[in-house]
C-alpha cells in the first residue's frame, strides 16, 4: 500500500468505497447516493488542505493502483502539537489489512518513515 494525495481521477474508486453502507457504517458521512457528492468531497479535500484544516490521502494498493481507502489527518490542536487521524477502508479490506500496514500507515500520517 501506498499513500498518495487524492487525485479527481480517484473518483470512480472513491464513489465505490463511499457508496458501500458497509464500509460506511461506522464512518461519520453518510452513504454517498450519487458521483455528484464525491465532486463535493474532492473539492472540500482540496479547500481544507489549502486552509490547513485537515490533510487527506488515498491508500491506494500498489499493485493494482486501485484506491481502496482515504486516510487523513483534522481537529488539529491549537498548539500543533496532536491532531486527530481518521481511515477508511473499502469494507472487503477492514478485516483483511494487516495491523501491522494500519500501522504504518498511522505512523506515515505523523511523520514517521514507513
Amino acid at each position: 500500500m501506498i499513500l498518495r494525495t487524492i487525485q479527481k481521477a480517484d473518483g470512480d474508486d472513491l464513489f465505490e468505497i463511499y457508496a458501500d453502507a458497509k464500509t460506511m457504517q461506522f464512518a461519520s458521512d453518510p452513504v454517498f447516493s450519487s458521483r455528484a457528492m464525491i465532486e463535493q468531497m474532492l473539492d472540500s479535500v482540496a479547500r481544507l488542505e489549502q486552509s490547513g484544516e485537515s490533510l487527506e490521502w488515498a491508500i491506494v494498493e500498489r499493485q493494482s493502483s486501485k484506491v481502496i481507502g482515504t486516510c487523513g489527518l483534522h481537529s488539529f490542536s491549537d498548539n500543533g502539537q496532536s491532531c486527530e487521524v481518521g481511515c477508511l477502508l473499502e469494507a472487503p479490506l477492514n478485516n483483511s489489512v494487516p495491523a501491522l500496514d494500519r500501522q504504518r500507515i498511522s505512523d506515515h500520517e505523523a511523520g514517521l518513515p514507513l
